[in-house]
């Protein structure tokens, strides 16, 4: 018989909602925009996630199975309590822990996990997409920005305060410009959708004529250039979006070749819509990987996420579903 949970994904842009089978299939699903993550506005969310979850309840598929709970996974830093503790911008020495996961169990009376979104993600991936018959998989969700995961023995790496798995801040450059969280040179500044548009938009704004693709693609205006119309242009054979995509491809690269060496893990997992532009991406970080980590781990595949934007939702249920994750 199958057993189902609540997977919910609470990211940056969107929340969604899915009930889902122990075997990671989706049953139902829902999702809306995050009406309060833009502008760091916490009780926002945490309202809206719970009149969705309450609308959830009332559905037939979901009233006629037995849950086993409810499973989250939340943009921002998520201690082991459950509690979001901090976020990604400017240092807000006043913010106040707001406990998540005690607050769904009080509502709901069933048994809840919280952790952080990007984790939630790898999460699915390692139990119903790219990592399935892995123990020891690193995660890189590589979208607007960087996060990920660090899976060993088949549980999710918390760390002592929950921050494990933050991949966008591993520094590349310690020289580099400082970033919003207050971490120089950072591989997230580079390799993230954002970063790779204000490199777009510096490369073409210091050369408007190698850039004329990208421009025009862009309807003349270096501020409308965005990391899609970067990939947009190099699919046309633009040697100039080409040469662009491969340096934050490589840089993506050396921060999975430290990853390798700090855990190595036995697949590394590219998830997000940066990384689901295919081998754009992944060649050059295979090529760091193949070249530029030590002799004994060169062979370390590296694999793009199969489970797409579903994969918070799925991995967020997966936390109730999969016994053992002893992590939690």
């Amino acid at each position: 018989m199958n057993r189902y949970a609540i997977g919910i994904d609470s990211g940056g842009t969107n929340i969604r909602i899915g009930l889902i089978s122990d075997e990671g299939k989706i049953i139902r699903l829902h999702r809306e925009k995050n009406v309060g993550a833009k502008t760091l506005q916490f009780d926002l969310c945490f309202r809206q996630m719970a009149h969705m979850i309450d609308s959830f309840l009332q559905l037939e598929e979901v009233r006629s199975v037995r849950l086993e709970g409810i499973g989250v996974g939340c943009s921002g830093q998520i201690n082991r309590d459950g509690e979001l503790f901090g976020h990604n911008r400017e240092p807000d020495y006043s913010f106040q822990p707001v406990p998540i996961q005690a607050m769904l169990r009080e509502r709901y009376g069933m048994e809840v996990k919280v952790i952080n979104d990007s984790q939630a993600a790898i999460y699915g991936e390692a139990q119903y997409g790219a990592g399935q018959g892995y123990k020891d998989i690193v995660g890189f969700t590589i979208g607007t920005g960087i996060g990920g995961a660090v899976i060993i023995d088949g549980k999710i790496c918390r760390g002592s305060i929950g921050l494990a798995g933050h991949l966008g801040f591993l520094i590349v450059n310690y020289d580099g410009k400082m970033s919003r969280a207050g971490v120089p040179g950072v591989v997230e500044d580079i390799a993230s959708g954002t970063g790779i548009t204000r490199i777009a938009q510096d490369a073409v704004r210091e050369n408007p004529q190698r850039g004329a693709a990208i421009l025009t693609l862009a309807g003349g205006s270096v501020d409308e250039i965005t990391s899609p119309i970067v990939f947009s242009a190099a699919r046309t054979g633009d040697a100039f979006a080409s040469e662009i995509i491969a340096y934050c491809g490589t840089v993506l690269g050396y921060a999975v070749a430290s990853m390798i060496h700090a855990v190595n893990p036995e697949i590394v997992i590219l998830a997000g819509g940066v990384a689901e532009q295919g081998e754009y991406v992944l060649g050059p970080v295979r090529k760091v990987v193949e070249t530029q980590v030590i002799w004994t781990a060169r062979r370390t595949p590296v694999e793009i996420a199969k489970l797409g934007e579903h994969a918070g939702v799925v991995g967020a249920a997966a936390l109730l579903l999969v016994h053992g994750n002893e992590s939690m």
